[in-house]
């Protein structure tokens, strides 16, 4: 994998150059939508879908540019996000290079316990706002980088309710409607196209509307 990304990239002078991956022991549907290919337009779906960490290289240049060292212990992952938006150079290799295992324990695969990693998330992403401050297009992908935030905010009233936390459940919601959540065009556009029009629909019209219905709901699928 390596060698053929490094290729690509000395080849085509890139700064950001990534592949497709296969997945084992067997394709999850929904992961698989995670890969996109690059074609020359760096769009919402682009960086959506394309800001893991396993499958790339990135020049040292561009990380020393956005101070990627500094951003990591705050960021974590989201900081390829950074990278992709101030590449001067992408190039995608459409072959499965890379194998993800899947079935291994993840922090999303249980929301027990977890509702200060979700807060800590949720307040990162509205940090990343940021990343967009100093480039040309900014406006054109301001509406979907709220929708970011706004997505973390409906993850903090599940966990919140699956851990049975009122407070934090109201403060989350009081944050989307300050946001206008569903007038966000983002926000039913990737949840439909995520996770099918009725589980989008539960998320933006029944999760955020009532605590107990929300903790129901949230007990039965994502107690883990």
């Amino acid at each position: 994998m390596y060698e053929v990304l490094l290729k690509a990239a000395e080849q085509n002078d890139a700064d950001y150059v990534y592949c497709n991956y296969s997945f084992y022991p067997k394709t999850v549907t929904t992961k698989a939508k995670w890969f996109k290919p690059y074609k020359g337009k760096l769009d919402w779906n682009l960086i959506e879908r394309n800001t893991q960490p396993w499958n790339k290289l990135i020049r040292r240049d561009l990380a020393e540019r956005i101070h990627m060292a500094d951003l990591l212990p705050e960021y974590s992952d989201s900081v390829y996000v950074d990278l992709l938006i101030h590449a001067k150079k992408i190039v995608c290799v459409d072959q499965e290079l890379y194998n993800y295992r899947v079935g291994h324990a993840s922090v999303s695969g249980s929301y027990k316990g977890k509702l200060t990693y979700y807060q800590t998330v949720s307040d990162r992403a509205k940090k990343q706002t940021h990343f967009l401050d100093d480039i040309s297009y900014r406006e054109d992908l301001r509406k979907y980088f709220e929708y970011r935030y706004i997505y973390t905010l409906i993850q903090v009233c599940c966990v919140a309710a699956v851990n049975d936390n009122k407070k934090a459940y109201q403060e989350a919601v009081r944050k989307l409607k300050c946001l206008k959540y569903k007038d966000n065009p983002y926000t039913s556009l990737v949840l439909n196209a995520d996770y099918g029009k009725a589980k989008a629909f539960v998320l933006l019209h029944v999760i955020p509307t009532n605590y107990e219905v929300a903790r129901k709901i949230c007990k039965r699928i994502f107690s883990g």
